[in-house]
């Protein structure tokens, strides 16, 4: 198996355990994810982006809201290029293009929405960091 289909696979298998698992009224789910064009082995370049995804068949439903997934098909205006070594990246090295929904340094943001759930009064939430 590829790691392309590997990460399609695992993906399909988290999505049915939220959807089963998870009171989805009473529960955040966030998921970070990468440039779907990106590609290590081409040399993975995700600066070039501006605009959105366009192939409306890759689309898919969205069961657990009964509506279509549109994220990836607005204009990505925060593709970050997180593969900078010191002294710079050479002009041949592949980008890790991440991609966060929430724009920012990934800890400082864990902390902003667990101090934000507990300003909601979110009790139960535990830091395990």
């Amino acid at each position: 198996m590829g790691a392309t289909e590997a990460f399609g696979k695992s993906l399909k298998t988290w999505k049915s355990w939220v959807l089963e698992k998870l009171d989805l009224d009473k529960t955040y789910v966030f998921l970070r994810n990468a440039l779907q064009k990106w590609d290590m082995e081409s040399g993975g370049l995700c600066d070039v982006e501006t605009g959105p995804e366009t192939d409306k068949r890759r689309m898919e439903p969205d069961a657990a809201h009964n509506r279509y997934i549109y994220e990836r098909h607005r204009v990505q205006e925060r593709w970050s290029s997180f593969s900078v070594p010191r002294g710079g990246t050479p002009v041949d090295a592949p980008q890790d293009c991440i991609h966060w929904c929430l724009p920012g340094v990934p800890d400082t943001w864990n902390e902003i929405l667990y101090a934000k759930f507990l300003s909601m009064n979110y009790g139960n939430i535990e830091y395990a960091g």
